[in-house]
């Protein structure tokens, strides 16, 4: 039996309570690494886009559980912005990364949760080099940042630093070596001490070095103590979280012309290694992030190219506390899939990353809404947002026979071209064309005589250009 599986690409509608995965931007390079819910669950998705403009925008989107949207904002001051980590402390959700204004400075900046606007804004460099924010924790005390600078001799430190919640900074530390020490990934903060991760002492930003965690006052920044860990020729801890019982920490281990494997490091508050543990298999495996569920179980996402159906895929590990892997999950498309960054309440895990399968340009901002016992959305169904659009919207359906239904919907009245393309640009059915009023509609394309392969459906109109990945297979 023949069968054509139709995926979207602009903003659908999905079912509650549905799994869901959705994209976000345009031709250039666009990416997530960051995702945050509130208590009622409104997920708080990080990203950062070429879309509406060359240079990048924090564009940052309030949606619900189901996946519709309650708001998006841009926000980007006309400098090229790039957002790594998110913290929701109601009713604000913080947003931090790199602001580029001649050099690559520190940033924070506090949203206000219900409509997105901005109530303050933390910006931090010192005048040379750069400086970026992947760490970022706030409690009733304040807010806690983490990430890198460059000191006087080029190479790069560790900065943590506390705000007030009004932004204003209380305490500033800056912890490294001679040589390359980096703060990855996200922090963990408890009643007295801040906790980071990162790589310690390489003889170049590219070899060498230590996986870092590294202990810090939490009143005044002093350093209380420093760990590292080393299995092969390089490690780097990507990033940590803990709770009351312990720390963890996720990064990747290599030897000089070797894939990476991801390791995972556990670790008892007075930074003593209970245990340690490797996955991975004969290609590249990375993990930039992990969390503890509320079932007590760990979870480490991020790529594989050992496993999976592309050439990477996300992978999504569930561990218990003792170290014991109880499952792997794989989830893509025929090309490149990554997480970098999530978050998980209730039942479900929130993954954020980055797709050029389903991309419509260079590779897109990537959400994907999974559970925590492994089920992840069908590749059938894609859904995300273009800010540009205009409110423009458009389906493609699995077909009725050999007919594929596309239906879209238009702001303004327009003049429209529904065309099936294959991968030389050459319309592969004959195209509908036709001047269609503001509103929903559908058309069908004859299908019959196509051949399996992949095709793009696109709608085009004197604003926008819609497009949906098409796979025909027998």
């Amino acid at each position: 039996m023949r069968v054509t599986l139709c995926l979207l690409v602009l903003l659908a509608a999905v079912h509650a309570d549905s799994l869901w995965f959705k994209t976000a931007g345009g031709p250039g390079a666009d990416e997530s690494w960051a995702v945050a819910t509130d208590s009622l669950g409104n997920v708080f998705w990080v990203t950062h886009q070429t879309v509406p403009h060359f240079w990048a925008s924090l564009v940052l989107y309030k949606l619900r559980p189901d996946g519709s949207e309650i708001w998006h904002r841009v926000w980007n001051d006309t400098n090229s912005v790039l957002a790594y980590v998110a913290a929701v402390r109601e009713p604000y959700v913080y947003v931090g990364g790199a602001f580029w204004q001649g050099t690559a400075d520190m940033f924070v900046t506090c949203f206000d949760a219900s409509d997105g606007h901005e109530v303050w804004r933390y910006v931090w460099g010192q005048g040379y080099g750069y400086e970026e924010v992947d760490g970022l924790v706030v409690d009733s005390s304040g807010v806690y940042v983490a990430g890198w600078t460059t000191p006087a001799n080029s190479k790069l430190d560790l900065a943590v630093l506390k705000l007030n919640h009004q932004g204003q900074q209380q305490w500033l530390t800056t912890y490294g070596t001679p040589n390359w020490d980096e703060q990855n990934g996200q922090m963990y903060v408890d009643d007295s001490v801040v906790y980071v991760a990162g790589r310690y002492d390489g003889p170049s930003q590219l070899t060498g070095g230590d996986a870092l965690l590294l202990a810090l006052r939490k009143s005044t920044g002093d350093t209380l103590w420093h760990r590292t860990w080393h299995r092969r020729a390089y490690n780097d801890a990507y990033g940590m979280t803990g709770d009351t019982s312990g720390l963890y920490v996720v990064g990747i281990t290599m030897d000089l012309g070797q894939e990476p494997d991801i390791f995972v490091l556990r670790y008892n508050l007075s930074g003593n290694l209970v245990w340690d543990t490797l996955w991975g298999g004969p290609g590249s495996d990375i993990s930039r992030t992990l969390v503890v569920g509320p079932d007590n179980f760990l979870y480490v996402g991020g790529k594989t190219t050992s496993y999976g159906a592309g050439a990477a895929d996300v992978v999504l590990l569930r561990m218990r506390k003792d170290g014991g892997l109880e499952w792997c999950r794989t989830w893509g498309g025929d090309t490149t899939d990554e997480a970098h960054g999530m978050c998980a309440i209730g039942d479900n895990i929130y993954i954020a990353g980055e797709t050029y399968t389903w991309s419509a340009g260079q590779n897109d901002a990537l959400l994907i809404k999974a559970t925590r016992f492994g089920d992840f959305p069908s590749g059938v169904l894609e859904s995300g947002q273009r800010p540009a659009t205009a409110g423009d919207e458009l389906r493609v359906s699995s077909p009725a026979g050999n007919r594929i239904r596309v239906g879209f919907s238009l702001k303004r009245d327009a003049a429209v071209r529904v065309s099936l393309l294959d991968l030389a640009g050459r319309d592969a059915v004959a195209p509908v064309t036709g001047r269609f009023r503001a509103g929903g509609h559908a058309v069908f394309l004859d299908a019959g005589a196509v051949a399996t392969g992949i095709y793009l459906c696109r709608v085009e109109t004197d604003r926008t250009v819609m497009a949906a990945k098409v796979v025909r297979f027998d």
